[in-house]
């Protein structure tokens, strides 16, 4: 893996970041003059190191024209340059090289009621042989990819402003897939959406205890003809997320598929054995109440769900968001706890 120059700044972009990474960010930008940047890529970390794609930028030229200025200062550019050394030190980059990436786009201002993290989308095959397929997430500037994206994507293609994340993979009859030279089980995406906050409507959501979310969840995916060992995964995720929380009950509201492009970016499934496998979303969005009262009891919601069937083939997309939580701090002892048992395969 090549790595990247000192000098070489480098942009988040629109991702959710922690503070030491914004301001490594900050740092690196005040020393950058005009030419070219390393644009870190959502999800691409191999053995500690984040990738990034080295591209050409822009500069205003007042901008560049102050930072000249203040370098006469020599006290501040020294501080900055220590302050850039320490920064540096705490964080591995390499290039892609030949990966294609989106351009960087501007970072929009914090807004808790404007942005939703789509958290948790497992995708999943179902498969009666082994089989080569593609599955490819597209994100645009309404769906920007966020970490956890887990196993790498094999190839990230930009056209018109939509970001395609593909991953080349080789379905297994006993659940599993190949990709990129591994063994997984699923595979592990996630996105900011940007965009009005909408509540979770109590008219079409149930009232669950957070003792029994997992059930709950079983309970729906099984009606609708999800096998237990495929959506362990998922429930035990919100099951161990959710009760972190205060909230004694939470209104669960399933989306339905006509909705579902509100909420989740399209998917694709591509190959020459491609139309044998129907693709199947499954998202749930989750509000935390204190009053039981609101919302179906799960029973009775239970009860209207129809049984149905997935047959042999499928690709299985399970995800889900929390209303009203931006989702900023990401716990990476969860993540990585989740991906070691759920995601790789031994």
């Amino acid at each position: 893996m090549a790595g990247i120059s000192f000098f070489t700044p480098v942009e988040y972009g629109n991702q959710v970041t922690s503070f030491g990474e914004r301001l490594t960010e900050a740092v690196d930008g005040y020393f950058y003059l005009g030419g070219r940047v390393a644009v870190i890529i959502p999800g691409m970390v191999r053995n500690g190191s984040q990738e990034v794609s080295i591209q050409n930028n822009d500069t205003v030229w007042w901008k560049t024209a102050l930072k000249v200025l203040s370098y006469m200062t020599v006290i501040l550019p020294v501080i900055l340059l220590i302050a850039k050394a320490v920064l540096r030190s705490s964080f591995v980059f390499h290039n892609c090289q030949n990966q294609i990436v989106p351009e960087p786009r501007p970072r929009p201002p914090f807004n808790p009621h404007g942005e939703m993290m789509v958290k948790a989308p497992l995708t999943l095959v179902r498969s009666a042989s082994p089989t080569d397929l593609k599955i490819s997430v597209l994100y645009n500037e309404r769906f920007v990819p966020q970490d956890p994206i887990v196993p790498a994507p094999t190839g990230i293609e930009e056209e018109g402003g939509v970001s395609k994340y593909t991953w080349k993979v080789q379905s297994n009859s006993d659940g599993t897939m190949n990709v990129n030279d591994r063994r997984i089980h699923m595979i592990w995406w996630e996105a900011m959406r940007k965009g009005a906050f909408s509540p979770v409507d109590p008219t079409r959501s149930v009232c669950v205890s957070k003792g029994e979310i997992r059930e709950f969840l079983e309970g729906v995916l099984k009606k609708q003809g999800v096998a237990q060992g495929e959506l362990n995964a998922f429930a035990n995720y919100w099951h161990e997320l959710l009760k972190r929380e205060e909230a004694p009950y939470f209104l669960v509201q399933p989306v339905s598929p006509s909705e579902q492009g509100k909420y989740l970016p399209e998917m694709r499934v591509d190959g020459e054995k491609a139309a044998l496998f129907s693709l199947n979303r499954f998202y749930f969005r989750f509000e935390p109440v204190f009053d039981a009262a609101c919302g179906m009891r799960p029973e009775a919601y239970l009860n209207r769900v129809d049984q149905r069937e997935l047959g042999a083939n499928a690709v299985i997309d399970l995800g889900g968001e929390v209303a009203g939580q931006l989702n900023a701090e990401i716990d990476l002892a969860f993540n990585d706890a989740f991906i070691r048992k759920y995601i790789y395969a031994n």
